[in-house]
């Protein structure tokens, strides 16, 4: 076994504080390892030290500028310091590396719904859809966003359509009883809400 591999053994493990010794000893060998950079960058993350993580992801970027999941967990990284200009623009570069990044599309989203640029927000939730048609956070996203914008049947819709790729998916079956909470049909959201309940008893936002 490699000295690169041992060191992921760790990691895997969860020894953080040796895996990151480990990649640092590693890389003072072999400083041209993109991976390796990386590799600590996601233990860095792991140990909910992001800036650190954002430095290794930095040296990782430098070494492979056209690999994607660099950009986008760079942008993942300026996301948890605040840097919201900066992630926008790591996660765009990702995108531009691979068009089908699920994750990009709603990271760009939720940064434009926090500028309150609610069209941008929309495309990118959107755009997310067309990725992965079936993934149920991009429609929960978009119907509570049109949930703002007043658009309720619209978000409707979105719900409706997303229910009949993931029946079971207690954010959907939340956010259809927000739904009808907001167009005054108490029994049609208590149903939901029922529902909900019996089939994820641990769901507290549904309790509150």
């Amino acid at each position: 076994m490699s000295q690169l591999e041992q060191i992921k053994k760790q990691h895997q493990k969860g020894q953080l504080k040796k895996a990151i010794e480990g990649y640092q000893q590693y890389l003072k060998n072999n400083p041209n390892d993109d991976e390796a950079h990386f590799l600590m960058a996601l233990a860095h993350k792991e140990n909910k030290q992001f800036k650190a993580a954002l430095e290794a992801a930095n040296k990782a970027v430098k070494l492979a500028p056209s690999a994607e999941r660099y950009h986008q967990f760079k942008g993942q990284m300026q996301l948890a310091l605040g840097d919201v200009e900066a992630a926008l623009k790591s996660f765009r570069t990702s995108l531009k590396q691979n068009p089908n990044l699920y994750f990009s599309y709603l990271a760009l989203g939720d940064i434009y719904l926090i500028k309150e640029q609610f069209q941008s927000a929309e495309e990118q939730y959107r755009l997310a859809m067309r990725v992965h048609q079936d993934a149920a956070p991009a429609a929960v996203k978009l119907a509570k966003l049109m949930l703002i914008m007043g658009r309720t049947d619209e978000a409707d819709s979105v719900l409706q359509a997303a229910a009949l790729h993931q029946p079971d998916d207690p954010e959907i079956k939340l956010y259809q009883g927000v739904l009808c909470l907001e167009n005054g049909e108490l029994a049609f959201a208590e149903l939901h809400f029922n529902k909900l309940l019996s089939d994820n008893k641990h769901f507290n936002l549904a309790k509150a």
